[in-house]
């Protein structure tokens, strides 16, 4: 229609089927606590307190960098994602495989956010850092210099699918059934409405491109504002 070929997309004309939103799950603060507990003193316990508290999507926390992080000031800039990308076709015999983990930019302004470090949260990535520093020294010249904040036990970065089987086992291990990373977003959003955190708040620290996609997403959950 655009290059003239047709003088009417006649497709405009048929009644797609409407798909309902789901609302889908998200853990207590019992639960969370739980989750928690469970995963102390593991490595990767600040990637799931960071994901937890902010409701990172999964690539935010794996693309996070420690240049991001500001200990002064006690701010997180989220500003990249992690994502595996299908590499060209005449680059695929060449690497050996399909495809690679690349560190790509946030695409929209509200996804690009800046968030306020909890006490709590600087405690872990401080340590955190620390155990990375040890990681480092013991692996020597074989460590892959990143400046990631989460990474492989060599410095590599985490794939995201490797964290998702992490995180299930350890959901098993707090004995809170099958969980997926993303579910921990809707928990976040669903703890800080919990606290009364305002609906504008959540929205700027899930980097949501409005209000309304956040109330389209959570407002079953603003029952107690309404009594």
């Amino acid at each position: 229609e655009r290059e003239g070929l047709l003088v009417r997309n006649v497709a405009a004309l048929s009644d797609p089927p409407r798909i309902g939103q789901s609302e889908g799950r998200s853990l207590t603060v019992a639960e969370a606590k739980r989750l928690l507990a469970a995963a102390s003193g593991e490595r990767l316990e600040a990637l799931y307190a960071i994901t937890l508290v902010f409701g990172l999507r999964r690539g935010e926390a794996l693309g996070l960098s420690w240049s991001d992080i500001d200990f002064d000031a006690g701010l997180v800039h989220v500003r990249q994602q992690l994502r595996r990308e299908r590499l060209p076709a005449d680059q695929q015999e060449e690497a050996g495989r399909k495809t690679q983990l690349i560190l790509r930019d946030l695409k929209t302004k509200r996804s690009r956010r800046t968030l306020n470090v909890t006490p709590a949260l600087d405690g872990l990535l401080r340590s955190h850092r620390a155990r990375q520093a040890r990681e480092r020294l013991a692996v020597g010249p074989g460590w892959a210099e990143s400046d990631l904040v989460f990474t492989t036990g060599k410095g590599t970065p985490i794939d995201p699918d490797n964290f998702a089987r992490y995180f299930h086992h350890l959901c098993a291990r707090a004995d809170l059934g099958h969980w997926t990373p993303h579910e921990l977003r809707h928990s976040a959003a669903s703890i800080m409405l919990a606290q009364g955190t305002p609906l504008y708040v959540v929205s700027q620290v899930l980097g949501h491109g409005s209000v309304a996609i956040t109330k389209d997403i959570y407002g079953h959950l603003i029952g107690g504002e309404k009594q």
